[in-house]
């Protein structure tokens, strides 16, 4: 598929803004299993059932599994298999608008596709369920999981924008399918939120995923810019930023770039997502790109101080009044040019979806999908039960398990996690944060008990709380608080780590070095066991990163116990 200059223009300036630490790592098999103290026999609790806690139903879903997402959708299944196939395509064009990201980051992922609005209220943050509510999508995440929800009903839904919230599907195009493009809102703020070190200003993310959301592309063309789907660039269909602004006044740039995503929804401005897009798209396709410079300078200012009138006449030099009614010009002609890629006669274009299976989800499946989503919104109890209803029917598989631990450690029973924990470990889960809640529970129990001993760890001790953290290793993504702890465990432990495992956990520790945490202890590991240059390396970065005062010191302090560094020879002539 051909590029044209201005586009790969386009690619280096959002690189500018996207360029990020890409985080991961695939250890290998070669760790030895440390064999545990404790008995493997393991009781199950049980749950006693009562009109408190009334089970969810089994529910009709179709599931598939695709690189780096588990989909749950319980929409008609030709338009779930549609969908498989668009995101293919999806992913492959967000590579193309965006080269400097992942399309598929490590953080395991949830796609639900409702078919009803009922299915999609539940998840949604309880204080923004409403009849009227036109939220048509949701991102949600706790830095472990991630999940899109998406409305994909085959009855249209138009938002009446009176209450648009920034997570709304932006202005539909008057072609193409509205319910397609409000995933494609989550999922390049997904894309763009799990691939920052940092989070963008709130006005630019939101520009930019509105903006994204609106690309039209086939397997041989993709057509970016576009505004309300017109046929050259003063032609303005409904639905596009120019029909909401019609009879509406825009937001003060003051409130404008003021506002925060983690504003109360109902408190934030009518409007904002599609006023975003807005002044997005003529910054970076209109007034023939008089202001795409200004754009960026301002985007890379913004991510270190808030956007004042000063500092936005610094950048567009004009006021934040002339800037409004500037785009307001804009809305009455809108002349821009957009963006279209299209593949030669002997090029290949997108790649299609390569075949895949799509079949009931087991009550296992969606229960256990349902319920990791839902109290990733916040609706704890809700999640609960729909986790524990394929439990008491008697599924006990090993991702389940370990779903229903996280959810009872999270609703403070500690009494059931460790039980749930141990089982789904043992028969290999592939949820890396059980192995690390399994190992902080082992070392709770095992640290109470040398505590009243007044006595250290043994190395039968130690090799228990290692047990499943060396498993968790063997599943990533590996989150860097397992690094850690494994570290910290080794400090306390009659032995070190071989020279294999040292170099593993210092791998590991480049890969996450933006945790400090990690860094930190890797660092004083390196310390007790001899590898004295790459403890340097770490205490070098730790203190040259450090955010505070506060955590320089502590490095700094970790670098006094460092020996003399060698002094280069001269070789004599």
């Amino acid at each position: 598929m051909s590029v044209s200059p201005r586009t790969k223009l386009l690619a280096i300036s959002f690189a500018l803004i996207f360029g990020a630490l890409l985080l991961g790592a695939q250890p290998d098999d070669s760790h030895p299993a440390a064999t545990a103290t404790e008995s493997d026999i393991v009781v199950l609790p049980k749950y006693e059932i009562t009109t408190d806690r009334l089970l969810p139903p089994i529910e009709k879903w179709y599931f598939v599994s695709v690189p780096g997402f588990e989909i749950l959708s319980n929409a008609p299944k030709h338009s779930t298999e549609e969908f498989v196939c668009d995101f293919y395509l999806l992913q492959q064009v967000a590579q193309i608008l965006l080269p400097n990201i992942k399309a598929t980051v490590d953080i395991p992922s949830y796609i639900i596709l409702c078919g009803d609005r009922v299915s999609f209220d539940k998840f949604l943050p309880k204080g923004e369920r409403n009849e009227t509510d036109p939220v048509t999508g949701r991102f949600l995440s706790d830095g472990e999981r991630s999940a899109m929800v998406a409305y994909f009903g085959t009855d249209p839904v138009t938002p009446d924008f009176n209450v648009l919230s920034s997570d709304s599907a932006p202005p539909q195009p008057s072609t193409g399918n509205a319910a397609f493009q409000n995933f494609y809102l989550q999922y390049f703020r997904y894309l763009i939120r799990h691939n920052l070190k940092t989070p963008p200003p709130f006005w630019l993310e939101e520009g930019l995923v509105q903006l994204f959301a609106a690309t039209d592309f086939s397997t041989r063309r993709i057509s970016f810019g576009k505004v309300g789907g017109g046929n050259d660039s003063v032609d303005v269909k409904d639905g596009s930023f120019n029909d909401f602004f019609q009879n509406r006044a825009l937001i003060g740039l003051r409130d404008f770039f003021s506002a925060s995503a983690t504003d109360p929804v109902e408190k934030r401005s009518v409007g904002y997502g599609t006023q975003a897009y807005l002044f997005t798209h003529m910054c970076l396709y209109g007034r023939n790109n008089r202001y795409t410079k200004s754009f960026f300078r301002l985007a890379q200012m913004a991510s270190e101080q808030p956007v004042t009138e000063a500092v936005f006449k610094e950048c567009f030099g004009m006021s934040f009044s002339k800037m409004e009614d500037e785009l307001r010009a804009y809305l009455n002609y809108t002349d821009y040019k957009s963006v279209m890629m299209k593949a030669k006669k002997k090029e290949q274009g997108l790649a299609e979806a390569p075949p895949f299976t799509l079949r009931d989800a087991s009550d296992s499946e969606s229960s256990r999908i349902v319920g990791e989503v839902m109290r990733l919104s916040g609706s704890n109890v809700d999640a609960l039960n729909r986790l524990v209803a394929p439990y008491v029917r008697g599924h006990y598989d090993a991702d389940l398990l370990a779903a229903l631990g996280i959810a009872e450690l999270e609703a403070g029973h500690i009494e059931r996690v460790r039980k749930f924990l141990e089982v789904a470990v043992r028969d290999k889960t592939t949820r890396n944060r059980a192995y690390l809640e399994l190992a902080k529970l082992r070392a709770v129990e095992i640290n109470a008990r040398t505590a009243r001993e007044n006595r250290a760890l043994t190395q039968a001790e130690v090799s228990f709380i290692q047990e499943p953290l060396f498993a968790g290793l063997k599943h990533p993504p590996v989150s860097p608080a397992l690094g850690a702890m494994l570290a910290r465990t080794w400090l306390s432990s009659p032995t070190g780590p071989t020279k294999e495992q040292f170099e593993e956990l210092a791998a590991l520790g480049r890969t996450y070095c933006t945790d400090l945490g990690l860094v930190f202890h890797v660092a004083q590991l390196g310390l007790k066991c001899g590898h004295i240059e790459t403890s340097r390396q770490f205490i070098v970065f730790g203190i040259a990163n450090s955010p505070d005062e506060s955590t320089k010191y502590k490095f700094e302090q970790l670098s006094h116990e460092l020996p003399p560094a060698k002094e280069e020879r001269v070789p004599k002539k």
